[in-house]
């Protein structure tokens, strides 16, 4: 199952308006452990661990298929 929206499946795809939700969390997650609800490529959870120094990340996403084709 695919979902259609901008960023599922393509690290290109992304909007402003997603990074700048992460932009938002970035100030409260440091030395914290994330869940990320709905991350999608994962590029937003990688954000918070790289950037925040975020304790752990936990990215869920219900399309299997983002997550399998975009790990690292």
């Amino acid at each position: 199952m695919v979902y259609n929206t901008p960023e599922r499946g393509d690290i290109n795809n992304i909007t402003l308006q997603d990074i700048e939700r992460y932009k938002f969390a970035l100030n409260y997650v440091k030395d914290k452990r994330v869940l990320d609800i709905a991350c999608g490529t994962g590029y937003g959870s990688a954000m918070l661990l790289l950037e925040c120094k975020a304790k752990e990340v936990f990215g869920v996403d219900i399309d299997k298929n983002t997550i399998l084709n975009n790990r690292q």
